[in-house]
């Protein structure tokens, strides 16, 4: 919660990852469908959509394109949802590698275990999010995760993407990061 100071991204990782499992599945539900409606009342959300498949502890995003990770690399691509989804790495809800890639994104909804009020985002640690945002510099980045998990500002690397938007449960935030030449597309 804003206030909140974290020294290192493990240390912010375990608070915020414990505060969102915290959750019962009928906050999450209702928690996910007020965040949605925010996120779909704005007015860029339209275009190519990147989202994610949520894990019962994560916000439900609004449908779109969904990630695959790339075999041997850090790298994500986008598929249009043609049928069930897979499983894949680290046990995530996946696309199957022969569905059409969606090669122009305007939007990526991106999962958070944290978001800072400045655009900071902490993910699970692997950079698949951080490695790919970084590729379309010109999409808007939504961070989208629950109130309990948004703090003032949270442990950055320098290879690590700022978000523009934070969205949750009770609010859609434009943020104006103070980002360093190395994260500013």
């Amino acid at each position: 919660m804003a206030g909140d100071f974290f020294t290192g991204k493990k240390q912010a990782r375990e608070e915020l990852e414990r505060r969102r499992r915290s959750l019962s599945p009928e906050q999450v539900r209702s928690k996910g469908e007020e965040a949605r409606a925010r996120l779909l009342a704005l007015p860029f959300f339209h275009g190519a959509i990147a989202s994610y498949a949520a894990q019962p502890f994560e916000l439900e995003p609004p449908p779109g394109a969904l990630p695959r990770v790339v075999k041997g690399t850090r790298e994500l691509v986008f598929h249009l949802v043609m049928g069930e989804l897979e499983r894949g790495v680290l046990g995530i809800r996946t696309p199957a590698p022969s569905w059409p890639v969606l090669s122009q994104i305007d939007v990526f909804v991106v999962p958070a275990v944290g978001l800072g009020l400045d655009g900071s985002r902490l993910g699970r640690g692997a950079g698949y999010y951080d490695t790919t945002l970084k590729q379309h510099p010109r999409a808007v980045k939504v961070g989208f995760t629950f109130d309990c998990c948004v703090v003032d500002a949270l442990p950055m690397e320098s290879w690590d993407v700022y978000v523009d938007w934070v969205v949750t449960e009770s609010r859609a935030l434009r943020v104006q990061p103070a980002r360093s030449p190395n994260t500013h597309e």
